[in-house]
């Protein structure tokens, strides 16, 4: 039959790649260059999808924000964290003093 599925929609395998770039773990830029450009293809046939749309925002964004970091270097990160170990380890001693053996022993 000559059924109108083709114009209605983008295939099913780019619908679907694209998904399993935007959904793996191992997402990094190259993947995310890959999807939006399946994503440009679906919107070929799709020019309103608005799933492809709203990952394509956030991929691009994606990629801003890691070339962004990779300029910066991690040296703002690093102390960071460290400041922050700190403030957790403090928190940790507090409630260790607080629960003594009293409590157990009642």
């Amino acid at each position: 039959g000559d059924h109108k599925e083709g114009s209605k929609g983008a295939p099913m395998e780019l619908m679907s790649q694209f998904l399993v770039l935007v959904s793996a773990d191992t997402l990094n830029e190259d993947s995310a260059r890959e999807a939006i450009d399946i994503g440009e293809e679906i919107l070929e046939y799709e020019p309103t999808n608005r799933v492809i749309l709203e990952y394509r925002k956030t991929l691009l964004e994606y990629i801003e924000r890691s070339r962004a970091e990779a300029k910066m270097g991690d040296s703002d990160e690093d102390t960071d964290t460290t400041s922050d170990d700190s403030r957790e380890s403090d928190n940790n001693n507090d409630t260790s003093s607080i629960t003594s053996s009293d409590s157990d022993a009642k």
